[in-house]
């Protein structure tokens, strides 16, 4: 679907929703990496009815490209470091064609980067509340509310034991013993490509200053004085002509140069897998046939008792399932007596009537006993 349908499809659900919800729109699309291609933002740039919000693929960022990033900060959800900032991406269709995007670059505490592009304006709405608005995108997905609920996602064991994992310590010190006879073999152009990092550095940094003076207009780069024009031809002239040196040295050694790199990536992924946790499965096994049990008795109890749907496992729990209550056996009986919650009147005359259907059901105990529900 191109992006004039889905603007103009996206009015239509607004339209429907305020129609029918008797509620407001947050104009605002959270988009998955796969859209935020520069024709798209080109186009939703295009219009001011609604803002984006997307991420933005690995192989799209280059420190080249960034044109300012602010004084980190901490991110107020969440263990990360968040760069506020802006960046230059040229339309793959028009050569030559630049648009400036707003990025918050998220640098995880865990050691993963993340990059999201927005429309919002930077003094309106800050950089904690973009990324938490973009990682809360599904805040209704059935599955995710089902494994919080009944703790899905948790892995139960009589006990679990950490232990050493002898085969990764042996990959580890191969790779270690390896990575130093290549760095032996390679010390001259390791060298030579220091050198050139220096350089390349300072010329990064000179660049960005000179695209930060810059302005884009209809895609193209205006600058006031010719020659910082002319300098920053020069800069990324001379930033070129690094980076074919440095692929140069490269291409000389270019097998060990691979070998190097690829036990490099073998080495990273293996930190932290020195130790592994052993645990007994078979409870693990047991418990969650029983919370999946759970689950989908909440869903039907919530889809055909309550006629709430199977998207508020939430609710349940907030509203009915934490309330008071006293159970009363009798020879023949065991009554269930919930105390009603005056402050969600609503809920409490829904659970009435699902109380009637479920008492409908005449459920009884192992023991032979009738279960009688009722809202005190």
């Amino acid at each position: 679907m191109t992006i004039p349908y889905t603007i103009s499809l996206m009015k239509k659900v607004e339209q429907y929703l305020e129609e029918t919800a008797q509620t407001s729109v947050t104009r605002v699309l959270v988009m998955d990496g796969a859209n935020n291609s520069v024709e798209t933002l080109r186009a939703l740039a295009s219009q001011s009815s609604y803002h984006y919000i997307t991420t933005l693929d690995d192989n799209q960022w280059s420190e080249r490209k960034v044109r300012f990033e602010n004084a980190q900060e901490r991110y107020r959800f969440g263990k990360a470091t968040l760069y506020n900032g802006e960046i230059e991406l040229e339309d793959s269709k028009e050569k030559g064609y630049l648009v400036v995007v707003r990025t918050i670059r998220i640098e995880w505490d865990y050691g993963k980067r993340t990059v999201l592009l927005t429309s919002l304006p930077m003094d309106t709405v800050g950089a904690s509340l973009v990324v938490k608005g973009y990682f809360s995108r599904w805040p209704q997905l059935s599955f995710r509310n089902m494994k919080g609920f009944s703790s899905i996602h948790r892995v139960a064991g009589y006990g679990k034991q950490l232990i050493e994992n002898p085969t990764v310590r042996e990959k580890q010190q191969e790779l270690e013993q390896k990575l130093k006879v290549l760095r032996n073999q390679l010390e001259e152009p390791l060298n030579a490509l220091a050198q050139e990092t220096v350089i390349l550095t300072k010329l990064i940094e000179e660049e960005r200053i000179l695209r930060s003076i810059s302005c884009i207009q209809d895609g193209k780069r205006i600058m006031e004085e010719t020659k910082n024009m002319e300098a920053l031809q020069t800069c990324t002239s001379k930033i070129e002509k690094l980076h074919n040196r440095q692929k140069a040295i490269e291409k000389k050694h270019e097998k060990a140069f691979k070998s190097l790199y690829r036990y490099e990536a073998q080495w990273m992924r293996l930190q932290g897998k020195e130790v592994v946790y052993k645990l007994d499965v078979e409870l693990d096994q047991i418990l969650t046939y029983f919370r999946v049990s759970l689950s989908n008795i909440c869903a039907y109890f919530l889809k055909e008792f309550l006629q709430m749907g199977s998207m508020s496992f939430s609710t349940l729990m907030q509203s009915i399932l934490l309330l008071d209550g006293e159970v009363f056996d009798t020879n023949k009986q065991r009554k269930v007596v919930l105390k009603r919650n005056s402050k969600e009147p609503a809920m409490m005359k829904k659970l009435e009537e699902a109380l009637i259907k479920l008492n409908a059901l005449s459920l009884k105990t192992l023991s032979g006993k009738h279960y009688q529900f009722f809202l005190k």
